[in-house]
């Protein structure tokens, strides 16, 4: 299994969303980090679901952890992502949850950059534009 998460890794590194995908799933991530790069790599590869499964998994691990930076990324990116599926009213509320957690808690605040879009982690750098490529994608293969 710790192959298995290694490999994961490294295919998120590399940009080989699909093996990075296959290869966290089949790993059964527990880790919010490994939980983030599924995340990002289920949303490239199509799936979703499991996308969405994945940044709220995530989430919860960073509010166990006390670590509420990231679990304010991951309510983020949960609402962008329902709400480009019209998922609005579940959107808004991951949106204020993340806003609740930036107000309540000070070391969260660093985050409110990363909620414009402007600042991003390492692990998540590019991810909007990823996300943007993506969505092109799709919109190429509906016509």
């Amino acid at each position: 299994m710790a192959d298995t998460v290694e490999g994961g890794r490294a295919a998120f590194t590399r940009g080989a969303w699909a093996d990075a995908y296959a290869q966290l799933a089949g790993a059964g991530c527990a880790d919010a980090a490994d939980l983030e790069r599924l995340a990002v790599a289920a949303y490239l590869v199509g799936r979703d679901g499991e996308c969405v499964e994945a940044w709220t998994r995530a989430h919860r691990e960073w509010v166990h952890r006390e670590e509420p930076g990231r679990a304010v990324r991951c309510a983020f990116w949960l609402g962008i992502i329902l709400l480009l599926h019209g998922e609005v009213a579940q959107a808004g509320g991951w949106l204020a949850r993340g806003q609740r957690m930036v107000e309540q808690a000070p070391d969260a605040s660093a985050e409110r950059a990363d909620r414009r879009g402007v600042e991003t982690s390492d692990e998540t750098n590019g991810l909007t534009e990823r996300l943007a490529q993506r969505e092109r994608g799709v919109d190429r293969a509906e016509r």
